[in-house]
């Protein structure tokens, strides 16, 4: 699956392409004709309208779909693990979280199995040491994230499923999660794109202040 050099840096509301790694698609899967399709709030959506979309998203639904499942507050890998059960996670979304300052998102594939699910916040580490920040601002905020996913942060703010219509529903339900959106049928996973649902998304979707100070990389 492809990713634009502007993945890099991610601030508020802009689409991430989903990265899936070889294997993870499904016979049945690859049947279907391809299509595109994008999952998470637009910019300038009012977040109880992007939930109401989200759980409509099941309405009629069926079979196995690919979804972006978002946490009430984020969480670390073991906190993500208890909300999704037995699903399958193909992608975590992963931000430190500084007041008013735009952080960058991390999305990290993942392996099958719990002991990849695990790994993540490692690889995610080593993800963000890889990326070159455009100023000197944008660089500490790199150096800030990469520490805090070396100290096992609750950083998760989202995270690309798959699964069975019916298990999705179950972890719709479960608490602690805000909302799971589900693709449509037949999407092609090469072209399906995720914007995430940040937490300071509490009333409408666009992006907050970059007025804050940036911690130093060492700071708790």
């Amino acid at each position: 699956m492809r990713r634009s050099a502007a993945s890099a840096w991610i601030p508020a509301a802009v689409v991430i392409a989903v990265v899936v790694g070889v294997g993870m698609i499904t016979p049945a899967a690859q049947t279907h004709v391809a299509s595109a399709a994008s999952l998470g709030p637009d910019n300038g959506d009012a977040v109880t309208e992007y939930v109401t979309r989200a759980a409509s998203s099941f309405d009629g639904a069926s079979g196995t779909r690919w979804a972006l499942m978002t946490p009430d507050t984020p969480v670390d890998v073991a906190g993500l693990a208890q909300l999704v059960g037995d699903v399958r996670v193909s992608e975590v979304l992963l931000r430190a979280s500084v007041d008013r300052v735009q952080m960058p998102v991390i999305v990290q594939p993942v392996a099958a199995g719990s002991a990849a699910l695990a790994r993540v916040p490692a690889l995610a580490q080593g993800r963000a040491q890889t990326m070159v920040g455009s100023d000197d601002r944008q660089q500490a905020a790199l150096d800030y994230t990469s520490a805090q996913l070396g100290a096992g942060c609750a950083c998760v703010v989202g995270a690309v499923l798959h699964g069975e219509v019916e298990a999705l529903s179950t972890v719709a339900r479960t608490p602690g999660v805000r909302a799971v959106e589900i693709a449509p049928d037949g999407v092609d996973v090469g072209r399906l794109a995720v914007r995430p649902l940040l937490p300071e998304h509490t009333t409408v979707v666009e992006p907050g202040p970059d007025d804050g100070a940036v911690p130093p990389a060492g700071a708790p």
